[in-house]
């Protein structure tokens, strides 16, 4: 392992960190489930951090650190959209710092693919706002403002390259737990859903599947 593997699950570390105070500061009392899943969901980034950095190994320090941040965002997202069907502002807030803050770090280290980089990552942003905007007008229910906003975060910092996957791999785990929901009865048609965790999972499994 070396000096580039260390700082970046440091910064995972870091990040991870920031996710869940910003969490446990609006409670007088953590929940217990919250710092078991925390805990359980930090080692499961622990693992995907590590194969970014040990197997694939064509891609760049930021383009992991890009993937990372957005894991550390989503983690505590999933949980709190779960309980209670709300992605809270500062999640979406906390993420576009992140990809701002990997700029400077583009443009010192790979001058030359820097406004490609970004081009990329405003595009997928808008394409996932559009459409998901789209799909909340022409189905009633169907999505959140809180999850639209969400999108905008994934596609700043995954890009046009990274969301393909993590999407079609989010509305398969999305389809399949709403089957759940409908099979055990514990949800109607009629009762939303919460999209985070499915994103969640979703990107999760595309980060560790194609390192994108």
């Amino acid at each position: 392992m070396n000096l580039q593997n260390i700082l970046l699950l440091a910064i995972m570390a870091v990040m991870y960190g920031i996710g869940f105070y910003l969490r446990a500061r609006k409670t007088e009392k953590i929940e217990k489930s919250f710092v078991i899943y925390m805990v359980i969901a930090f080692i499961v980034i622990l693992g995907i951090t590590l194969t970014l950095e040990l197997l694939y190994k064509d891609n760049t320090f930021c383009h992991n650190l890009k993937r990372v941040a957005l894991m550390s965002v989503l983690a505590p997202v999933a949980y709190i959209d779960f309980k209670e069907l709300k992605i809270p502002n500062e999640y979406v807030l906390l993420g576009i710092i992140y990809w701002v803050l990997t700029i400077p770090l583009e443009i010192f280290k790979y001058n030359k693919y820097v406004l490609e980089d970004i081009k990329s990552s405003l595009v997928a942003a808008g394409v996932l706002f559009l459409a998901a905007a789209l799909c909340k007008i022409c189905i009633k229910g169907s999505i959140g403002a809180g999850d639209i906003k969400l999108f905008v975060v994934m596609g700043l910092l995954l890009g046009v390259r990274g969301i393909w996957g993590a999407m079609f791999l989010s509305l398969i785990v999305s389809f399949f737990a709403a089957i759940f929901f409908l099979i055990t009865k514990k949800k109607s048609k009629k009762d939303e859903m919460a999209f985070g965790p499915a994103l969640a999972i979703g990107t999760f499994l595309a980060i560790f599947l194609t390192g994108m």
